[in-house]
């Protein structure tokens, strides 16, 4: 029912009303209507970002969309994009996330077993340091 259809019906409901209830009235149905209508935005939103489901993993997808979706009143942040396309989106999203979805690590990246142990064993005698520096302030 358009908005116009509902305030005849609301006026011819409550001849005895005031023009500020009559006002007010509408104020709440149009604010219900931007819960619905939210609502479906973000179904809307979440049915497109779901038709990438193969191409990109489903955590990273669901990060994506818990991000855009936020509200800030009245639009998700995506709405207040100028511009907003989600394929483009979401190259730029994969690409920012640094391997923590599962991308593997290029070679400069990549310890060695050697390396590791050897980072281990430093690590190891940097908290003994610690520990034995601790004590002797209680000594």
């Amino acid at each position: 029912m358009k908005s116009e259809e509902l305030a005849a019906q609301w006026c011819r409901d409550h001849p005895d009303a005031t023009l500020e209830q009559a006002f007010m009235a509408g104020l709440g149905h149009k604010m219900n209507m931007n819960k619905d209508s939210l609502s479906e935005r973000k179904d809307k939103f979440r049915s497109e970002v779901l038709m990438y489901r193969g191409k990109y993993p489903d955590d990273m997808l669901k990060d994506f969309f818990e991000y855009w979706t936020e509200c800030g009143g009245r639009k998700m942040r995506f709405e207040k994009e100028r511009t907003f396309e989600v394929s483009k989106r979401l190259v730029r999203w994969s690409n920012n996330d640094f391997n923590k979805y599962g991308k593997q690590l290029n070679s400069s990246q990549q310890q060695s077993p050697g390396n590791r142990k050897e980072s281990v064993e430093r690590l190891a005698d940097l908290a003994s340091g610690v520990l034995q520096g601790i004590a002797r302030k209680f000594d």
